[in-house]
């Protein structure tokens, strides 16, 4: 082999590895983004490194956050922050460079992940049990938080789709599957992004076909009803996603809203989201007794930062689907919207999995677009 050929399947390696381990730890994913990048370094990947790609905003973004820690109080909490959302500044840099690899071969990757993550976990859970939910279960043995799987969940019926709609059997299964596992884990917003995706996918898929649409309803909706028959599948879906708990949230936000009125152009900094959103909560209430953050990404980056950079962020994510209808790629389209829509009941941005999931997945969906229209910039297999 030679030095050439030995150097890129090193990096192919190293980069399905980084990929791999996204669901995982987040020791396991530093260590392979440490690797991916000393080989990227050593192939002088920056020589193709070009400015004008679109993902290049988001270590813009992140550097907005450097400028917060100039006026921010709380230093430690700021510096945190820049930690946690380091993959904004690094990953949009390192995978804006041409791979030699194919984007499917990295999705399946991440898929095949993700599936082996859940499995060992649903395995885990029948062996080891002491009378906990699955919820309890996957909450404290996995660093991949609820929302944030069943998000990673819906962008995988995506992948499947995307890649083998031909597939119906397949697509269906995954799909029944993954709604099955968001209901038992009560994951709210991804159990509504998944319906919102069957609904889509019947209305393209069957629109000629009234008859099995029909037959496909009546099928969802008796395995709905058996389903739920089940008291504590009835008590986790009424408990999680009709809950008194989200009277809180509800809550949560009006305080976040009141916060930003207070300070709406350049926030409180980056270390301060929490500090001012205690100052607007009721003394007794449980986000104020547990310290919670946002629960809303868009209000989270307005009280860091501002209505203006609010607007920025948003910018992004337009100019990211903009993108996406341009070079006629749905799944960059989908991954936005899914993005979207999570980040109005969580703050994504504050865990690491919410990070690199969008800094790694929009760059690469991203890069797909870009060199469908620079051909030249594409390195041959």
């Amino acid at each position: 082999m030679e030095k050439k050929d030995y150097k890129k399947k090193l990096e192919q390696f190293s980069l399905l590895l980084m990929i791999i381990s996204m669901p995982w730890g987040f020791s396991f994913f530093t260590y392979s983004t440490i690797l991916y990048g000393l080989i990227w370094i050593a192939n002088k990947n920056y020589l193709y490194l070009g400015f004008n790609h679109p993902t290049h905003l988001l270590p813009i973004y992140y550097f907005i956050h450097i400028i917060g820690l100039l006026y921010t109080e709380n230093i430690s909490q700021g510096l945190f922050t820049l930690e946690i959302r380091a993959s904004l500044l690094i990953h949009p840099i390192l995978l804006s460079t041409p791979k030699s690899i194919e984007l499917k071969k990295l999705f399946i990757f991440f898929n095949t992940s993700l599936y082996i993550h859940c499995i060992w976990l649903i395995i885990n859970y029948f062996i080891l049990n002491e009378n906990q939910t699955l919820r309890d279960f996957f909450i404290s043995n996995s660093e991949l938080h609820i929302p944030y799987l069943g998000m990673y969940l819906i962008f995988s019926v995506f992948i499947v789709y995307y890649y083998y709609s031909h597939a119906k059997f397949v697509t269906w299964c995954i799909c029944l599957l993954t709604l099955v596992l968001i209901v038992l884990l009560g994951a709210k917003m991804a159990f509504l992004n998944l319906c919102l995706f069957i609904i889509i996918y019947i209305v393209i898929e069957y629109r000629n076909r009234i008859a099995k649409l029909l037959a496909f309803f009546i099928i969802i909706t008796s395995f709905i009803f058996v389903f739920y028959q089940n008291s504590d599948i009835k008590q986790r879906f009424e408990g999680e996603v009709f809950g008194d708990k989200d009277n809180s949230r509800v809550r949560n936000w009006n305080s976040g809203l009141t916060t930003i009125n207070r300070s709406p152009w350049i926030g409180y900094g980056t270390g301060d989201v929490i500090n001012a959103l205690q100052e607007n909560r009721p003394k007794k209430s449980w986000e104020y007794i547990n310290k919670y953050n946002a629960h809303n990404q868009y209000i989270d980056i307005a009280i860091a930062h501002g209505a203006p950079i609010l607007v920025f962020f948003l910018f992004i994510l337009t100019l990211m689907f903009y993108k996406g209808y341009k070079s006629k790629n749905w799944l960059l389209m989908a991954f936005v919207l899914l993005f979207f829509t999570s980040s109005f009941t969580e703050s994504l941005l504050d865990r690491n999995k919410g990070v690199v999931f969008l800094a790694i997945c929009s760059t690469l969906l991203l890069s797909k677009s870009y060199n469908d229209k620079n051909p030249e910039k594409e390195i041959a297999e």
